[in-house]
């Protein structure tokens, strides 16, 4: 069942179009990556897709319902959660508070327990971290509380802005194994990144975007195979 899908999608800053044709399509419990280099439009792809930057054209489907003109406000309550580029967390907080504040919406505290234990489980470190300042922990340890306080809310589909970005090579392989973890437990993920290498070998199936539009599209294992595509669209050797 396809989860998620944009079809033709334009948007842009002001006067400035920056997404002039983007479609691509999610299926359930799919790893879809989003690949392309700084500024080709992945970013403002997801800003899109969640109504922070408005589309000027095109569609965003959510379980076969458009909600291209949805309100920000209700894609959580639709079920999608966003981990942002740069993290985003309240230093000031504590790791746990952090995570909490990802629940905002549910009034079931048995429910908000649950998710809070699966987080631990998942992301051990953080747990022995959880009455830490967020603002004082290492920027992988960052990541993982970002991404489990993405997941509080209890989403079908989580999706993440480069959360590689200004990691070293042994944390950006401890957080990727955590995406794939995540979806083990049913979650739908769409992975925008610049790490073509590293996301290649998990996603199931990969989309490359040059200046706003979708220039190639694969299954994974197909793109890293191809030579060619290797050198001229992913930067690998």
């Amino acid at each position: 069942m396809v989860i998620l899908e944009t079809v033709h999608l334009q948007s842009g800053y002001g006067e400035t179009p920056v997404l002039h044709d983007i479609s691509f399509r999610v299926e359930e419990n799919q790893i879809v990556a989003i690949l392309g280099s700084n500024g080709a439009g992945k970013t403002t792809t997801l800003r899109t897709i969640t109504g922070t930057v408005r589309a000027t054209g095109g569609q965003v489907l959510y379980r076969g319902k458009d909600i291209t003109r949805a309100p920000t406000y209700q894609m959580v309550e639709l079920g999608i959660s966003l981990v942002p580029e740069g993290r985003h967390l309240f230093g000031q907080m504590s790791v746990r508070d952090n995570l909490l504040m990802g629940a905002y919406r549910e009034k079931d505290k048995s429910a908000i327990q649950r998710r809070l234990e699966q987080m631990y489980e998942i992301f051990p470190r953080i747990k022995e971290r959880s009455h830490q300042m967020a603002g004082t922990l290492s920027g992988g340890e960052q990541q993982m509380v970002a991404i489990a306080r993405g997941m509080m809310s209890g989403p079908s589909l989580l999706m993440l802005d480069e959360p590689s970005l200004g990691l070293m090579p042994k944390l950006v392989e401890e957080v990727f194994a955590f995406v794939q973890e995540i979806r083990r437990l049913g979650t739908t993920i769409v992975i925008v990144e610049q790490n073509a290498s590293e996301t290649l070998r998990f996603a199931d199936y990969a989309y490359v975007v040059s200046e706003g539009e979708v220039v190639l599209q694969g299954k994974s294992e197909e793109l890293v195979a191809d030579d060619n595509i290797r050198k001229v669209y992913l930067g690998l050797a």
